[in-house]
């Protein structure tokens, strides 16, 4: 079945805790979407109902996730080269450190309080020049870490330029305003026009 991540709010306890039980189950993540239905941006999972902790996932619809947009990084380097905010729980540096490349005490960290949880360690990873994260590798223009390694903020965080839908790529052109929302409008970008914006925006990324 399919499972949705239930939607952020303005509360600090909450939105970590969303992140880290998403953490917890990043194994099944198949993307994250945009349904329009909801109006939301969110990571959605493939796994079996009896590992889902209801207060974190929300079941989603096959019809409704097949009608969504599913974004696609292009490996541009924006979130990683500059102001990355990039942080992994304690439980995922431990996945990962032996490939840190620099100690793990050197990094700074803190506690938050997670809704129903408690208090939990999270690592900042932007150390490097600028903000960048230290998994990023400067001369390959690439993370260190392999897709499924990644803290899961990576992993499910996307800038919601591309989007692919029913095998068609999509770029977001607009927003607009109905109400209180904003909706983002998508359309469909072919050949040399997505190739182009594609060079465009890693050269711009890649030259920092």
């Amino acid at each position: 079945m399919f499972y949705a991540l239930k939607r952020p709010s303005e509360e600090e306890e909450w939105n970590y805790f969303l992140l880290y039980m998403a953490s917890l189950r990043k194994r099944y993540f198949i993307g994250t979407y945009y349904i329009q239905e909801w109006n939301l941006y969110t990571p959605v999972f493939k796994m079996p109902p009896t590992i889902v902790d209801k207060r974190a996932f929300t079941p989603i619809e096959k019809e409704v996730l097949d009608n969504a947009y599913r974004m696609v990084c292009i490996g541009c380097g924006r979130c990683c080269a500059r102001s990355s905010g990039a942080f992994a729980f304690e439980h995922e540096i431990e996945e990962f450190k032996d490939k840190l490349p620099i100690e793990v005490d050197l990094l700074d960290w803190f506690y938050v309080r997670l809704s129903y949880v408690g208090d939990v360690k999270v690592f900042r990873l932007d150390k490097g020049v600028a903000g960048s994260c230290v998994l990023y590798d400067v001369k390959k223009r690439w993370c260190i870490l392999a897709e499924e390694e990644k803290p899961v903020i990576c992993i499910i965080h996307y800038c919601s330029l591309y989007a692919e839908r029913r095998g068609k790529y999509y770029v977001k052109v607009a927003v607009k305003r109905r109400y209180n929302e904003l909706i983002p409008i998508y359309k469909e970008a072919q050949g040399k026009v997505l190739r182009r914006i594609k060079s465009m925006l890693r050269r711009a990324y890649r030259s920092t």
